[in-house]
């Protein structure tokens, strides 16, 4: 088989790609990643923002803690560091056990299970957190 005889449009591949755990487990370690940098970003700001500030009051702080669009973007941003954190270690498990690669789908969708698992435990514990601070 010459390489002229394989098909490299990229038609193929955007009909394919993100069908296989491989190619979909890779693109969103990537999304995550920027998503995690951006957020971090965005956080060392506005701290240093707050820090300029000549007085900061919990009046100041509350809306970091409290109300439901920030819990849902908190939330948001837990699925994706645990996906993140999960997936990386998969990631880890493959490079060192080179010998786990034939059974490359069912450890993924295992530690996908796990990152389900691991968002609804810690969700739990985050709306249980944010109604004792919403409380007091």
């Amino acid at each position: 088989m010459l390489m002229t005889d394989i098909d490299m449009s990229p038609k193929r591949y955007s009909k394919t790609a993100l069908k296989e755990p491989g190619m979909f487990a890779w693109v969103m370690h990537r999304i995550t990643g920027i998503a995690i940098l951006l957020f971090f970003g965005w956080h060392v700001i506005d701290l240093v923002r707050l820090a300029y500030q000549k007085t900061i009051t919990i009046a100041d702080l509350q809306p970091f803690f409290t109300g439901y669009v920030t819990m849902i973007l908190n939330g948001i941003f837990l699925g994706v560091i645990v996906f993140h954190g999960i997936n990386g270690f998969r990631v880890i498990l493959h490079d060192i056990f080179p010998s786990l690669n034939k059974y490359y789908k069912q450890i993924f969708w295992i530690f996908m299970i796990l990152a389900i698992i691991g968002i609804v435990v810690t969700l739990y514990y985050m709306i249980l957190f944010t109604s004792v601070i919403a409380s007091s």
